[in-house]
């Protein structure tokens, strides 16, 4: 420790500031430490703090969304290597803040257009916004709520509130298998209190909403859920398309 600043060193360190105090040990060692204002050196250190902090956030962030995959930048989501993107709508919504507004996002694309990886992109940048973000595959989301449901409502209504009260939602590979009418009456009951608490939901898909209500499920009189979980997630919302350069 620097000799004239150890007392401080040892402060930061007893409240749980080491990065602090090495960094002011540091700078106090180096040939500017003696030059500095107070002033910058406070910023030098608050600076370091900060930087701590948001990169132990990010990384809290990022477990809790359970993201595995954890490769994607936005800097990719943009026209080129093969791929097609609406490059002005994808640049607005980069700001994130439909999140905020409470947007939801359909993403559309035909099988290896890149939906998935745009979802992870989004998903990572909301993580090091400080957005309590969830990824989760469709069929694993309505896995979950089937079996908690069949074991104990109160499981059930537990775990419903847990997915609606997540402020960023992204549901991969939705309506990728077809399930019955009682099974999605949690779908519906989830898509409509996320509208309800105003959360933004992104979902990809390989259907076009248009198409939802008949991929939906095998059973025909589920068309007024279908409709309803249509028209909460694509009102008021965007809808990007993802092609694949012929």
């Amino acid at each position: 420790m620097a000799k004239i600043t150890s007392d401080l060193e040892r402060k930061l360190e007893y409240v749980g500031l080491e990065a602090v105090a090495e960094h002011l040990d540091k700078i106090m060692r180096s040939s500017e430490g003696s030059t500095l204002t107070s002033i910058q050196l406070l910023r030098e250190l608050v600076d370091q703090y900060y930087l701590d902090y948001r990169n132990k956030q990010f990384e809290d962030n990022l477990r809790l969304s359970r993201l595995r995959q954890q490769e994607a930048l936005m800097e990719n989501l943009k026209t080129g290597n093969g791929r097609v993107y609406q490059d002005a709508l994808v640049g607005q919504l980069s700001t994130l803040e439909f999140v905020e507004d409470g947007h939801n996002i359909t993403v559309a694309g035909e099988s290896y257009s890149g939906k998935t990886y745009f979802l992870r992109a989004f998903c990572i940048e909301a993580c090091k916004a400080n957005i309590r973000t969830l990824f989760v595959d469709y069929t694993d989301l309505m896995d979950d709520l089937i079996v908690r449901k069949q074991k104990s409502m109160r499981s059930y209504r537990q775990r419903l509130r847990f997915y609606a009260n997540v402020q960023f939602l992204l549901i991969d590979d939705f309506l990728i298998s077809k399930y019955d009418d009682q099974a999605l009456d949690g779908l519906y009951s989830l898509i409509k209190e996320r509208r309800v608490l105003n959360k933004a939901t992104m979902v990809s898909t390989q259907f076009g909403p248009d198409e939802w209500a008949n991929v939906i499920s095998s059973d025909f009189t589920t068309y007024a859920k279908a409709d309803g979980i249509r028209t909460r997630i694509i009102e008021d919302g965007f809808i990007v398309e993802i092609q694949r350069a012929n």
